[in-house]
């Protein structure tokens, strides 16, 4: 919520989803997208939800956090966009910046956060997490008003594939 008492849900929704992506093996690509919907009317009514990754890969698990003047809604989401991600089952952390979000006519930015890919956690290099990310990701604005994003991130120590957490923080020129 932000200090006009507008209130604002980024959620993932797999409506662009294609029929090869359903069942116990899904066949890449599979377009899971990120969306938000707002409301003016503390929660009466809610906006259509608007898309904010671009279609074609799996976006999904997002955290969001709106400024508190309400001018920008920043998303960070688990993304498989990179490389050949969507096809290998790694992953990127992605900040989506939403400039004025309430407004006909919103600006979406994106910027990657890693600065590589997370490997897939299979059962052989991850018996007891294989394919499971795990639900860990948080974002907050700083007093300075810069988005601070953690997340359990796959790529290990030396090369070792695990699940550990990383931090970055997004200067205010960088989104």
């Amino acid at each position: 919520m932000d200090n006009a008492g507008r209130l604002y849900v980024v959620f993932a929704d797999f409506r662009n989803g294609k029929a090869n992506c359903m069942g116990a093996s899904p066949v890449p690509p599979c377009d899971d997208d990120v969306f938000y919907t707002f409301s003016t009317d503390h929660g009466a009514t809610w906006s259509a939800a608007r898309q904010i990754t671009p279609a074609g890969s799996a976006q999904w698990q997002p955290w969001s956090v709106v400024s508190p003047d309400g001018s920008k809604l920043y998303a960070a989401y688990y993304d498989s966009s990179f490389g050949n991600c969507e096809f290998t089952g790694c992953n990127d952390i992605t900040l989506a910046t939403i400039r004025n979000p309430t407004s006909a006519t919103p600006s979406i930015r994106h910027r990657r956060v890693t600065t590589s890919s997370m490997p897939n956690l299979t059962a052989a290099n991850n018996p007891v997490q294989a394919g499971f990310l795990g639900d860990y990701m948080w974002i907050t604005l700083d007093a300075w008003g810069r988005p601070n994003i953690v997340w359990a991130d796959t790529r290990g120590l030396n090369g070792t594939v695990e699940e550990d957490v990383y931090f970055a923080r997004v200067g205010e020129n960088e989104d």
